[in-house]
């Protein structure tokens, strides 16, 4: 009668055990999917108000937002330079194709493509606003004021390189280089 008894408890003890397993197994996989839900509303909600900041800055630089946005617009031209004009549309649309893409590592590698032409591209705005000879002197508020106040060049940033570019490597040189840093940016593109 012992065993009997046993044998019956033991068999209680297995299916509570395995009925509590199997609730813990749905328990946890109710609380994954709700974290997943969370986590994707956070992602989307993320890119709303990414977009809408990149849009408020984009209209900045058309002088539409008020004393605010004409100061934030003066920053980024001192920043950017001529790129200012995009460079918000480009920063929302990177977060948004980082979301959409994020793990395609080609596209990824693409998208650092892009991001080197926008670059080279700054240099070239920089080289033909600046009117760089040998005698200038590099004084990182002069570049940031002169791309601020007259929307052009390529920014504190890139005016910096384009500086010491031609500084060590004169017109030909940078040219050179910019040829180079061009092609390399586009077979990572295309390819």
């Amino acid at each position: 009668s012992t065993n009997k008894s046993t044998g019956s408890s033991t068999r209680t003890n297995t299916t509570k055990k395995a009925s509590t397993q199997t609730r813990t197994k749905a328990t946890t996989t109710t609380r994954r999917k709700r974290q997943a839900m969370n986590d994707q509303m956070f992602e989307d909600i993320m890119v709303v108000v990414s977009g809408a900041i990149c849009i408020f800055l984009f209209l900045c630089n058309f002088g539409i937002v008020g004393s605010f946005g004409s100061a934030i617009s003066s920053f980024m031209f001192g920043v950017f330079g001529l790129f200012a004009y995009v460079a918000p549309l480009f920063i929302g649309g990177s977060i948004v194709f980082y979301n959409i893409k994020r793990g395609d590592y080609v596209a990824i590698r693409k998208f650092w493509a892009i991001v080197s032409l926008c670059l080279a591209l700054m240099v070239i705005f920089e080289l033909f606003s600046a009117g760089y000879d040998d005698n200038m002197k590099f004084v990182l508020k002069s570049i940031y004021e002169r791309c601020s106040i007259g929307k052009e060049g390529g920014g504190i940033i890139m005016g910096s390189i384009t500086y010491f570019l031609y500084k060590f490597l004169s017109l030909v040189g940078t040219i050179l280089v910019l040829g180079v840093w061009i092609i390399i940016s586009l077979i990572f593109l295309t390819e």
